[in-house]
């Protein structure tokens, strides 16, 4: 029961992201794709939740999961309103958001998701399904962070970005990487 509960919170973040968050209009060739992987993962962890078997309780992996489900969602949503709410201001279109959470790492957010899918893993059944946060810790590090970075020095302007690097010296976790 909690799994279904963790997966229908996630269910309703992606809704509020998609129409609360989210300021750029998404084409059909992203949105599949991302629903895709989405569900894909969605549906993965239900398959070893369900090779698991009967519910044996709450244990201490489940406790460490609901935690890190929890604590990553409320610092991705906390993070991606902040920044929001932020460029929301008319004054700010052209800054780059250095406060609130991403003034702890630069890419604050993403370290939230992925907390978030480590917590699902562990209610749903490791070892397996605890690679799914390794692929996006090491998607998010290697391939999304690093564009996101080029997109910024272009679009903010080189000496804004590096800047901001200089101030906020953490990439994804705050205090250790």
């Amino acid at each position: 029961m909690i799994f279904i509960v963790m997966v229908g919170i996630g269910a309703l973040r992606h809704v509020f992201w998609v129409n609360r968050i989210n300021r750029n209009e998404w084409s059909w060739k992203l949105a599949i794709p991302v629903g895709l992987v989405n569900n894909w993962f969605d549906w993965t962890h239900a398959q070893c939740r369900l090779l698991r078997g009967r519910d044996d309780g709450i244990g201490p992996l489940s406790i460490l999961g609901i935690t890190a489900f929890g604590c990553g969602s409320v610092i991705e949503t906390v993070s991606e309103v902040q920044r929001r709410n932020f460029k929301m201001r008319p004054e700010n279109d052209n800054e780059i958001y250095k406060d609130g959470l991403f003034a702890r790492a630069r890419h604050v957010n993403y370290f939230g998701y992925i907390l978030w899918r480590t917590g699902l893993g562990l209610v749903s059944g490791p070892p397996y399904t605890l690679s799914y946060s390794v692929y996006h810790a090491v998607d998010f590090y290697y391939r999304a962070i690093p564009l996101l970075a080029k997109h910024m020095e272009e679009s903010m302007g080189e000496e804004k970005w590096e800047e901001y690097k200089r101030e906020t010296k953490y990439v994804l976790i705050p205090g250790i990487l």
